[in-house]
């Protein structure tokens, strides 16, 4: 098989071979008791949400200019200062924040424990995203990293400090 292996197999399956399994493991729920004061993660997409990572649209959205429309791909945005916002049209922060609090208070209103991420008031609107930059796994979640420009804060902001000490416990960094 090695003859015809596609590019990075024999060192994938050299790896997996010779793995060293974690002692204790990442998902093992003492060890996380004991740091995080409670198990995280998740080991499939189907179940009952108990906690939400979000953030609360603020200032940081003060950088999209809805003078700034590029038609040709149907989008707002500033290749100079990196931003982008995908859509027809630019609402109004309240009435974002209206539809935010309106989907909070219905995942609250079921049990689902919020935990918030500040975002970056700066020029980097994508900061505050809660969705790329981390992938929920068995005992955490693992920070992804991102090509540079507007995706590069995005674990500057999601893997605050604060967010470690509210619970979810952190990995090694997936790349």
């Amino acid at each position: 098989m090695a003859d015809k292996a596609p590019p990075g197999w024999i060192y994938n399956e050299t790896v997996r071979m010779f793995a060293t399994p974690g002692d204790p493991p990442f998902e093992d729920e003492a060890e996380l008791r004991a740091h995080w004061g409670r198990a995280w993660g998740t080991d499939n997409d189907v179940g009952r949400i108990r906690s939400v990572l979000m953030h609360r649209p603020g200032p940081e959205m003060a950088v999209v200019d809805p003078g700034k429309r590029i038609e040709a791909i149907g989008s707002f945005g500033d290749l100079e200062s990196g931003w982008y916002f995908q859509s027809d049209s630019v609402p109004p922060l309240s009435e974002m924040q209206a539809q935010h609090d309106a989907l909070v208070a219905a995942l609250k209103s079921h049990g689902v424990a919020i935990e918030y991420v500040d975002g970056d008031p700066g020029q980097r609107l994508k900061s505050c995203y809660t969705r790329d930059p981390l992938i929920m796994v068995k005992g955490g979640a693992r920070r992804t990293h991102h090509a540079g420009g507007c995706h590069q804060s995005h674990a500057r902001c999601t893997c605050q400090p604060r967010h470690q000490m509210d619970g979810t416990a952190l990995c090694e960094d997936a790349t």
